[in-house]
């Protein structure tokens, strides 16, 4: 075999892809994917609404050594569950790159918002109202949280106190429960409280 086959060889059985299911799900799963199935494995993740992590950095590469092979069966992902140690792990490294992509979001915003104003500023009022309301999130308020059954899907909403905010995760506790512990939670699954609440 030819070093340029054998290189094509291992560049195609290389680890190129982390894809995991959401941080709140009371299981984790997560599973790797080479370059060859980058694609179908984006498409899948996107359609189950599930994390992406493309494997850039030694730290992704050696987490990823210690996941098992996704596969793509009938248009599903076929991931393996981890433990909660890889789990905090994996989380970490997804908080990161979350945090890189809303950093070089917010940047290309800016970039693209002239200088003398916008004519739709009027129109736009709503939707600043909103991200002010999650902008003005802090340890020690009160929210709505949704209990997650097994598959990750609001089962019902109670009143929860926010203990600390890590980029787009929010760490909780049930005001009436608290014995339960500490629960992670993204914003799609937390309704802000009218202001007389805090």
């Amino acid at each position: 075999m030819s070093e340029r086959r054998k290189t094509a060889s291992r560049q195609s059985n290389t680890p190129a892809l982390i894809v995991a299911n959401n941080l709140d799900f009371p299981v984790r799963y997560a599973a790797w994917f080479t370059s060859r199935g980058v694609k179908a494995a984006k498409t899948a993740a996107n359609d189950a609404q599930f994390h992406v992590v493309t494997i850039e950095t030694a730290e992704a590469q050696e987490l990823a050594a210690r996941l098992t092979e996704g596969s793509i069966e009938s248009g599903s992902l076929q991931l393996a569950q981890i433990d909660e140690a890889l789990a905090h792990e994996l989380d970490t490294l997804i908080l990161a790159a979350q945090t890189i992509e809303a950093e070089a979001a917010a940047t290309q915003m800016t970039q693209a918002t002239p200088e003398g104003g916008d004519s739709s500023a009027s129109e736009a009022a709503p939707a600043e109202a909103v991200l002010d309301a999650w902008e003005a999130l802090k340890p020690g308020m009160l929210v709505l949280a949704a209990d997650l059954d097994r598959q990750g899907k609001p089962e019902a909403w109670y009143e929860a106190q926010i203990m600390s905010l890590e980029g787009p995760e929010i760490r909780l506790l049930w005001r009436d429960f608290p014995r339960e512990g500490l629960l992670l939670r993204t914003r799609r699954h937390i309704a802000i409280l009218p202001p007389a609440n805090n």
